[in-house]
């Protein structure tokens, strides 16, 4: 999406498993595929590779484990004017993709639990960031 506005970036995207990714999007020059596991984000995102990355960064996080060291780890790295967004912190939000929209599914929500470890992270970083009301209000 960037590039059809004309913004020059790279993506650095992380998954357990990038046997599942489409050979297709690693085609992709503006985008470099790390297969790793969060529990071990410094091993996958080395020092020596984010220090050398422009700013501004969009870092999305969108796992549900190893959440606070995870954040507490790119914090290292920030700069003002970066943006984090955490994924999936609606208690609400289906459980499962289709709940709510297939009968069969039932419904369970995520709960407590992506919420509850962000509020620990700030915690002990709400100085460093704000939260982008835009945003957050527009999709509620």
């Amino acid at each position: 999406m960037l590039k059809i506005l004309g913004v020059k970036s790279h993506v650095f995207s992380m998954d357990i498993d990038l046997s599942l990714l489409d050979p297709v999007a690693k085609e992709c020059p503006d985008v470099t595929f790390i297969e790793g596991n969060s529990n071990e984000i410094e091993k996958c995102f080395p020092p020596e590779l984010l220090q050398t990355l422009p700013h501004p960064w969009f870092i999305t996080e969108d796992v549900h484990i190893n959440i606070v060291e995870v954040l507490k780890y790119f914090d290292k790295f920030t700069e003002p004017g970066d943006y984090i967004c955490v994924e999936d912190t609606n208690p609400l939000a289906p459980n499962q993709p289709g709940q709510g929209l297939i009968k069969e599914l039932g419904y369970t929500p995520f709960g407590h639990s992506k919420l509850d470890k962000l509020k620990e992270f700030m915690k002990t970083h709400s100085e460093r960031y704000l939260v982008d009301q835009l945003y957050t209000d527009l999709f509620g």
